[in-house]
């Protein structure tokens, strides 16, 4: 546990989650789980669907 926000470090935290989901297997975890599932799919602009972008 960090003692204060000056002790985040976000390259560190972010080697960590990368370390977890790659012990763990996430992503064919994944894959497996929803392999039955709906397809889905994401829509990130440009173009954006409102034709305006939006934050």
């Amino acid at each position: 546990m960090l003692k204060e926000a000056s002790q985040y470090d976000a390259k560190v935290v972010e080697q960590n989650i990368q370390k977890f989901w790659e012990d763990m297997d996430a992503y064919s975890r994944v894959r497996e789980s929803r392999k039955n599932g709906n397809k889905i799919f994401f829509v990130d602009g440009p173009p954006y669907t409102t034709g305006r972008i939006h934050l």
